[in-house]
C-alpha cells in the first residue's frame, strides 16, 4: 500500500512523493523551488523504487520548459526543451548532464498558435554549445547550437512536447524543402550576417516588405495571411552594439536599433536597410505607431541566436501593414526659457498625433524596464 508525504527543505524547496511500505520514492512527485532570478522552478518526477527513473516535466512560473526522460536521474533517450520566445527543440537523444537534445534529426519547431494552420521547423544536426559561446550571451541557458539544417514544413500532427513524434509521424508533410541551409550565424559587432540574403523561409510566408501606408516612412511590413494576437509575427536581427556605443552617437544613427538586453544593443546599420543587400530577417521594417498591433519580445533563433521578435498584440488581417510602439522615451530641455523636445526628427513630426495618456504609458515603461 502506498503512502503519501510532504516535505520542505532547509534551502526553501518543497516535495511532495508517493512511497511504498518500505519507504521507497515510487510513482509521480512534484518538486517545487525559487530559482536565483526570483522565478518559480517546478519539476514533475517519477520514481520507481526509490530511484528517479520515468517521464520528466519541468516549468518556469508554471510554463512547460522540458519534457523527457530519466534514468536513474540521468537524462535519457527523448527530449524537448522550449525556448525564449517560445521555440521547441526535439530529438532522440542528448547528453546525460544537458536538457537539450543534440545530434542528427534534431527538430527546431517556430512558436506555433493554436491558430496556426501549418507546422515549420529546422530539421538538420545540432551540437552542444561551447563555454566561449556560453559566456558570450549567445547560448546563456544552454540552447542547442545548429550545426546544419534545412526549413521544412511538417505534419500537423507533429508536437515538440511528444515522446513519439519521430516514431508515429512522419516529419514532413510535402516534399517542401527550403533550397537554403542553415547554420549558425550570430551577428557580431561588425557584421549583421555572413548570409545576409538567405531569407527565413517560415517569416516569408508570415510577412513581406512593401511600400508603407505611413507618410513620410518608405517601406514597412506587412501581414501576408491572418496573425492572431499571440503569435510570433517575424524576427528582428541586427549588429551587436553596446548601450554606451548608441546613446553616444546622434538620433540619426538609431532608427533601426532596439535594445536585446542590459548589455546588448541589436541595430540594422544603414548600408543593411535596402532589402535586397539584407533580407534575412525584416523585423526592423516595421514602422512606429502610437497605437501599435505588434510588440518586440525576447527570442531565440537557432539561426541568429538571441534576438528580438515582433508579435501581434492585436488580430493581423492579411495585407494588413505591422506596426510597434519604438517606445522612445521623450526628454524636454530647456534654452533660453523655451521648453523644447529631444526627439528623432521624424518623431517630432508627428508628436501631435500621440493619444491622450501616452506620457503616462511613457512613465510606466519607463518604470517597467528599471524593475
Amino acid at each position: 500500500m502506498m503512502s503519501t508525504g510532504s516535505w520542505e527543505f532547509k534551502d526553501g524547496s518543497t516535495m511532495s512523493a508517493n512511497f511504498n511500505p518500505d519507504g521507497d520514492l515510487v510513482g509521480e512527485s512534484w518538486i517545487q523551488d525559487v530559482n536565483p532570478d526570483g522565478s518559480r522552478f517546478t519539476a514533475r518526477r517519477t520514481y520507481s523504487n526509490g530511484k528517479l527513473t520515468g517521464p520528466s516535466e519541468e516549468y518556469e512560473d508554471g510554463v512547460l520548459t522540458w519534457v523527457g526522460n530519466l534514468n536513474d536521474g540521468a537524462r535519457v533517450g527523448y527530449r524537448a526543451l522550449r525556448g525564449t520566445g517560445g521555440g521547441w527543440w526535439l530529438g532522440n537523444d542528448g547528453k546525460e548532464d544537458e536538457r537539450a537534445p543534440t545530434g542528427n534529426n534534431v527538430m527546431f519547431f517556430y512558436p506555433v498558435h493554436h491558430s496556426d494552420s501549418e507546422r515549420w521547423a529546422i530539421v538538420g544536426e545540432y551540437r552542444s554549445a561551447t563555454e566561449e559561446e556560453q559566456n558570450n550571451g549567445l547560448c546563456e541557458n544552454q540552447e542547442p547550437v545548429l550545426v546544419k539544417g534545412k526549413c521544412v514544413q511538417v505534419n500537423e500532427k507533429c508536437h515538440p512536447t511528444s515522446f513519439v513524434v519521430l516514431e508515429r509521424y512522419p516529419y514532413f508533410r510535402a516534399p517542401h524543402f527550403n533550397a537554403f541551409s542553415y547554420a549558425f550565424d550570430p551577428s557580431t559587432h561588425d557584421v549583421i550576417s555572413k548570409n545576409p540574403m538567405i531569407i527565413d523561409d517560415w517569416e516569408s510566408r508570415r510577412v513581406k516588405v512593401s511600400l508603407s501606408t505611413t507618410s513620410n516612412a518608405a517601406q514597412g511590413l506587412f501581414a501576408r495571411r491572418d496573425l492572431q494576437a499571440g503569435s510570433v509575427v517575424c524576427m528582428y536581427n541586427g549588429v551587436r552594439l553596446t548601450h554606451e556605443e548608441v546613446d553616444g552617437r546622434h538620433w540619426d544613427k538609431n532608427d533601426n536599433t532596439i535594445s536585446l538586453n542590459d548589455d546588448v544593443v541589436l541595430d540594422v546599420p544603414i548600408d543593411s536597410i535596402p532589402i535586397d543587400i539584407y533580407c534575412a530577417s525584416v523585423g526592423h521594417k516595421a514602422n512606429h505607431d502610437f497605437s501599435p498591433n505588434a510588440k518586440y519580445a525576447p527570442f531565440y533563433h537557432p539561426r541568429f541566436g538571441p534576438i528580438k521578435s515582433v508579435v501581434a498584440i492585436k488580430d493581423i488581417k492579411q495585407g494588413d501593414e505591422v506596426f510597434c510602439d519604438y517606445g522612445i522615451t521623450h526628454e524636454e530641455v530647456s534654452e533660453g526659457g523655451e521648453t523644447k523636445l529631444v526627439l528623432p526628427k521624424w518623431l517630432e513630426k508627428i508628436w501631435h498625433l500621440r493619444p491622450e495618456g501616452y506620457e503616462k504609458k511613457e512613465e510606466e515603461n519607463k518604470e517597467s524596464v528599471s524593475e
